[in-house]
C-alpha cells in the first residue's frame, strides 16, 4: 500500500515539475484499466488454454500414466507382491520409470512454459494495440493500471475505466478473425 502511495506521489511530483506541464499548461487525461479482467474475459486467452491442451495434453497424460505405472510397482514392491527375480526386475523397471518421468517432465515443463510466455506476450501484444486505440478515441493521455493505484472513488473509477471497451474491443476483433479464418 505505501509502496503504491510512494508510486502516485512520484508520478504526481513528476507530472507537477515536468517543463512540459508547466509551459504548456496541460492538464492531462486519465484512465484505469483492470489487465487481470480483461485477461480472464477476452477469447484470445481463452483461446490460450485450449492450444496449450492440444499441443501438450497428450504428453501430459502419458506422464500420468507412467506415474500410475510407478505407483503400482512401488507399491508391489512394498507389499512384497513381487519376489526373487520379479521384484529385482520391478526394482529396476521402477528405477527407468522414474527416470522417464523426471526427464520427459522437465521437458514438458520447459517447453510449456514457452510456448505459453509467446503465447501471453502475443496476447499482451493485441490488449496494448487496443489501449492505445481507445486512449486516441478518447483523447486519453495516461492509462495506469487499476492495481497500481492505491485508492480510486467509485465514481472516478466509473468514469475514467476503459477495461470493458478494451474487452469488447478485443472480443470484436477475435469475432472478426474467427469469421475471416471460416
Amino acid at each position: 500500500m505505501l509502496k503504491k502511495l510512494a508510486l502516485a506521489s512520484m508520478f504526481g511530483l513528476a507530472l507537477s515539475t515536468s517543463p512540459l506541464v508547466l509551459a504548456q499548461d496541460f492538464t492531462p487525461k486519465f484512465a484505469v484499466m483492470n489487465l487481470e479482467l480483461v485477461m480472464f474475459e477476452i477469447p484470445q486467452s481463452k483461446e490460450i488454454q485450449t492450444n496449450m491442451e492440444k499441443l501438450f495434453g497428450a504428453r501430459q497424460q502419458e506422464l500420468v500414466a507412467m506415474q500410475k505405472e510407478a505407483e503400482t510397482l512401488y507399491m508391489d514392491l512394498q507389499t512384497g507382491k513381487l519376489v526373487g527375480d520379479k521384484a529385482n526386475e520391478a526394482k529396476r523397471k521402477l528405477a527407468l520409470l522414474q527416470s522417464d518421468i523426471q526427464i520427459k517432465g522437465q521437458a514438458l515443463q520447459e517447453e510449456s512454459r514457452k510456448k505459453a510466455q509467446e503465447e501471453q506476450t502475443r496476447v499482451l501484444k493485441l490488449v496494448d494495440e487496443q489501449i492505445q486505440k481507445i486512449a486516441k478515441e478518447k483523447g486519453i493521455d495516461i492509462v495506469l493500471q487499476r492495481d497500481a493505484i492505491g485508492f480510486l472513488s467509485t465514481k472516478a473509477n466509473e468514469s475514467i475505466n476503459i477495461t470493458q471497451d478494451i474487452i469488447d474491443g478485443l472480443k470484436a476483433q477475435a469475432k472478426g478473425t474467427t469469421k475471416s479464418t471460416k
